[in-house]
This record gives C-alpha cells, sequence and structure tokens, in this order.
C-alpha cells in the first residue's frame, strides 16, 4: 500500500470513529477501536485449539504463581515468608489503621484466610488490633513500629522482585500491560467486594 493511501485510509477510520463517539474521541480510545475493528473474529481467536480467553486466564494464574516463588526467595530467612503477610503489612503502612474488614477487602482475602494471617502477623509484633472507638462490635487494625522496620529493610528487595516480574517489557509494554490490568481490576473489583455467589457469577 502507497503512503498516500496509508493516510487516506486512516482519515477515512478516524471519521468512522468520530461518527461512533462524537466529542468524546481521544488517541487511546482511537487506538483501542482500531485494534477491534482489525481484530480476527472470535472464531479464529484460537492458539493451538484454545479460545483466546481459556489462554489469558492460563496466564494470570501462572503469573501469580511465579511472583509467589519470586517472593519466597527475597524473603527467605525473614520473619515473614509470603507474599499475602507482605501485603497486609504494606497496606497498614501506607494507608494506616483500618477495621478488620478494610483490610481484608483491601487485601483481597477471605475471612478465614485475613484472620490467620492476622494472627501470626500480631504473634511476631508488625502489627496490632485494637476495640473500634466508633463500633465496639468491631477491630482496627495498626502496623507496628516494627512492622515499619521490617518494610523498610525488605523496600529495596521488593524493588528487585518488582523489575522481575516484569520481565523484559519495556517501558511503553510496562505502560500499555499497567492499562489493561487496571481495566481488568475495575472489572473484578466490585464483583469481589459485593461477595456474589457462585450462580450470580455465571450470569455476569
Amino acid at each position: 500500500m502507497e503512503k498516500f493511501d496509508l493516510v487516506k485510509q486512516l482519515f477515512l477510520e478516524v471519521e468512522e470513529y468520530e461518527n461512533q463517539m462524537g466529542s468524546k474521541m481521544d488517541m487511546a480510545g482511537f487506538s483501542q477501536y482500531l485494534v477491534a475493528k482489525n481484530s480476527p473474529p472470535k472464531s479464529e481467536q484460537k492458539v493451538k485449539g484454545r479460545a483466546i480467553e481459556s489462554l489469558i486466564s492460563q496466564l494470570v494464574v501462572s503469573m501469580n504463581k511465579y511472583a509467589k516463588l519470586y517472593f519466597k526467595v527475597i524473603l527467605e530467612n525473614a520473619p515473614i515468608q509470603n507474599s499475602d503477610e507482605v501485603i497486609f503489612i504494606m497496606i497498614l503502612l501506607i494507608e494506616g489503621k483500618m477495621t478488620k474488614t478494610e483490610l481484608f477487602q483491601k487485601a483481597i482475602q477471605e475471612k478465614t484466610t485475613g484472620m490467620e494471617i492476622m494472627k501470626r502477623l500480631e504473634k511476631i509484633g508488625f502489627i496490632h488490633s485494637f476495640d473500634n472507638p466508633n463500633d465496639k462490635r468491631s477491630k482496627m487494625v495498626e502496623i507496628t513500629p516494627n512492622g515499619i522496620l521490617f518494610m523498610q529493610e525488605t523496600f529495596p528487595k521488593l524493588d528487585i522482585l518488582s523489575n522481575i516480574v516484569c520481565g523484559g517489557l519495556n517501558q511503553k509494554e510496562k505502560e500499555t500491560l499497567l492499562t489493561l490490568l487496571s481495566k481488568l481490576d475495575d472489572f473484578h473489583k466490585p464483583i469481589y467486594q459485593q461477595n456474589k455467589q457462585k450462580d450470580a457469577l455465571l450470569g455476569i
């Protein structure tokens, strides 16, 4: 295709995009429009006989397992040795004290598992729980000075882990991945927070 023909086709695509979006046009939306329009039909989105959605799900699960393995390596000989406990402490360090329920939701943990993590962290003196002054039926949680010190000592290792998890992606690829993962998080977070049952999930 000649350069002039390509430019002409691009103008036609912009015009079609404008007809769809009106004044709500932006470069990010136009890029998504082009990708969607030029993607193969869903029936063709197969890799070795598997649907693209299936492959995405598998890779997301695999990345979670890789990250947990890396956490074990960098936390070797530390008082805590898994990512769930680190996430609890990091949330409290960044956002301050909160109720147990708020902490469990932010850490994406079920109540039973969250209580076990809390007990372990309290036992080693990294967090402290106390009565909620505004609601005697609930407990508040906060990070302790020992927990803060641990995180300060661990941050350099977490930076190394973050770079490993991002693999060989360049800056533009990292930004694209962050945008896509944030979009997925925006979709799944309210489902989790509303505690939808299995039959409701199937209807999404």
